[in-house]
């Protein structure tokens, strides 16, 4: 199940709602970032480093593509201003991973978000995250090779195919009304709920 980006602020919405700014804020960064689940459960906050003005940069270890590249690591850059501004400010004052919780506990709640939203799809896995984000890229830059460079595909043909498919599957996608209403005002809402939680004007704190 694709997630395109009204739903990934509605799953953001969602965490914040619920108290749980690990689940919320891995969400987003999953999204921009084109991340696999097990890459933004194993993201360190001390690898989000700042590349110059609106730019992060998030160093990937032990990822698929660094060992079929034999290399330590693998980097992929966001450029959301909000999303880096709240990663900046609390980095240094949140443990060593973003999603400081068990791997269970972030399914756990991307089902409880999927149930919430009254999602029908046969299939509801995190992995709808990387795959709506390939197209949502895609259609924001219209460049296949700049969004296999992004989300550190093989090849162009591997890109293609995985777009493709999530693009119909997003279309296919079944709501109801009271699903459609739940987005549509947690979209709404997103933008101040995240400056509200995620203080940046102040002390970050999760306590």
């Amino acid at each position: 199940m694709p997630l395109h980006p009204d739903l990934v602020k509605a799953f953001v919405v969602f965490g914040i709602l619920r108290k749980d700014p690990d689940f919320a804020l891995a969400i987003y960064v999953c999204f921009l970032a084109l991340l696999r689940g097990f890459e933004i459960l194993n993201l360190s906050l001390e690898d989000c480093q700042s590349r110059g003005p609106g730019q992060l940069c998030l160093i990937l270890r032990d990822t698929k593509g660094a060992r079929l590249r034999n290399v330590e690591f693998e980097t992929v850059t966001i450029k959301d201003p909000l999303v880096i501004r709240i990663l900046l400010k609390c980095k240094k004052e949140w443990r060593v991973r973003l999603f400081n919780k068990k791997p269970s506990e972030f399914y756990k709640r991307y089902q409880e978000a999927v149930n919430f939203f009254r999602l029908k799809h046969p299939r509801p896995t995190p992995h709808g995250i990387r795959r709506g984000g390939a197209s949502w890229h895609f259609k924001l830059h219209g460049s296949f090779d700049r969004t296999v460079e992004h989300g550190r595909w093989a090849s162009v043909g591997s890109a293609r195919i995985y777009i493709n498919e999530a693009a119909a599957e997003s279309a296919a996608l079944g709501t109801c009304e009271l699903s459609r209403r739940r987005i549509r005002d947690a979209v709404q809402s997103c933008p101040g709920l995240l400056r509200e939680f995620f203080p940046i004007n102040n002390t970050c704190s999760r306590d």
